[in-house]
């Protein structure tokens, strides 16, 4: 038994007889597998630039589906959940105990995934993505808001290993968040915002 990795696998086959005359020959065969699915891990400095006060840092967990509609393209769908903490600005008037928040998000994305050569052992890839924001409904000490959701556009780069059955990766992605986010922070400032995610992978082939 053979175990093939990603990419081109080379054999050199010979052939030797009871004479002692001897043959071979080179064939290189592809193994491109399909990637089932992969699990993230992301800590996520949150730039969104606002008003009420500012977005420090949250962690979020994905679900990505790469070969969603077909094993020979690398184009998919990706869910994440997860928190962020929302920090109050600098008011007296502020209680302390209102001076951080956990505010739940998520996002629904497609997920195209460009990939370099796979004959390494490491292999560098692209994300792009496009979907939505989403946010439940939140009720704050000073403001309310009711679910909604937001644009959202993204790019990022990785490396991952270049295992048989599986691989670990790390990827750092940028996503674009329309206007439409003051619904999330009524406070908020016009304009694009955005949130860097720092992602730690492991994908299941």
């Amino acid at each position: 038994t053979v175990r093939l990795l990603e990419g081109n696998n080379t054999f050199i086959i010979e052939a030797r007889d009871s004479l002692g005359f001897e043959n071979s020959k080179t064939v290189i065969m592809r193994y491109d597998p399909s990637r089932r699915f992969g699990l993230t891990l992301g800590f996520s400095p949150i730039v969104f630039p606002n008003k009420y006060g500012t977005l420090k840092a949250g962690g979020a967990v994905s679900l990505k589906f790469p070969q969603l509609f077909s094993s020979s393209h690398n184009f998919g769908i990706s869910l994440s959940a997860g928190e962020f903490i929302l920090s109050n600005p600098n008011d007296e008037t502020v209680p302390v105990s209102s001076k951080l928040q956990i505010r739940p998000y998520g996002f629904a994305e497609f997920l195209l995934t460009i990939e370099g050569s796979r004959e390494k052992s490491v292999v560098p890839f692209m994300e792009v993505t496009s979907g939505a924001f989403l946010w439940p409904k939140y009720r704050g000490d000073y403001y309310s808001t009711t679910a909604g959701g937001a644009y959202t556009a993204g790019v990022g780069l990785g490396l991952r290993s270049n295992g048989p059955n599986n691989a670990f990766g790390i990827l750092g992605i940028y996503r674009w968040i329309t206007n439409d986010y003051h619904r999330f922070d009524p406070y908020a400032n016009e304009g694009i915002h955005g949130m860097f995610d720092l992602q730690l992978a492991y994908y299941l082939y």
